[in-house]
């Protein structure tokens, strides 16, 4: 009897080293993935590629200001998106030299004689122009192009998409992750919505505490693989299949 109950904990105390020697990997999200498809896409491209590298993936929920200093005061591991110059503010941050998502700005019309290529295609035009308000982007490249009577900011996509049709307006700008799912409800569905442009494109990156720099170039390479075989496509269209994956 001495002998089992001695093997048995032998067994335990093996069973709990190996799970305490487990590497794990924890990013703040500043949504959750069942409420928001772009962050299903994250949690399921990072689970993928950190597995590779022999880590277990996790996340935690904070706002995204909150995201910022438990990122950059280490408390979590890293973020899974942001913008190039990011480490200019969160010093203690490093960029995955791999972009993970493009965030591409888009254009909507009614009007098929309105094709639009660039923030600069808006500039000498009288066209009326609407966009999500809370987006930075958006007021801050508008303001400068477009007069103060033809601009207007609205509280949600689906708004902005209704005054195109009731001709309140002549664009729309929205992001393409948001619009193009919202296009997809049955209200939209059938209606005379069309892109009329990419108005801009900002890739975002992965961003990991400086403690982990020998992991950041291991994560590039492994996102650059998961492009190479399809991995990265096959997820992306899977997780957010009313999205232009670009080629």
């Amino acid at each position: 009897m001495r002998c089992i109950l001695k093997s048995l904990s032998i067994v335990l105390l093996f069973t709990i080293q190996v799970l305490e020697s487990s590497d794990s990997f924890t990013m703040a999200f500043s949504h959750k993935p069942s409420m928001n498809p772009q962050y299903k896409f994250y949690e399921r491209i990072y689970t993928e590629a950190f597995h590779h590298l022999g880590y277990e993936f996790d996340y935690k929920i904070f706002p995204s200001k909150r995201s910022s200093v438990m990122a950059n005061s280490g408390r979590v591991d890293g973020e899974p998106q942001r913008i190039f110059d990011y480490a200019l503010v969160q010093p203690n941050l490093i960029r995955v030299e791999e972009p993970i998502f493009i965030n591409r700005t888009l254009a909507f019309t009614t009007k098929p004689n309105i094709v639009l290529n660039g923030l600069e295609s808006l500039k000498n035009t009288d066209y009326r122009v609407d966009y999500l308000a809370g987006s930075v982007w958006s007021r801050t490249h508008l303001e400068p192009l477009i007069s103060s009577k033809n601009l207007s900011s609205v509280k949600t996509i689906e708004q902005g998409f209704k005054r195109l049709l009731y001709n309140r307006t002549d664009v729309f700008i929205a992001l393409e992750v948001w619009a193009l799912r919202a296009l997809k409800q049955n209200e939209f569905k059938n209606s005379n919505i069309m892109i009329s442009g990419v108005i801009g494109s900002n890739y975002s990156f992965p961003y990991l505490h400086k403690s982990h720099s020998k992991l950041a170039v291991k994560l590039e390479n492994i996102l650059k693989r998961m492009k190479k075989n399809g991995d990265y496509q096959k997820i992306h269209e899977e997780s957010m299949p009313f999205l232009i994956i670009e080629k």
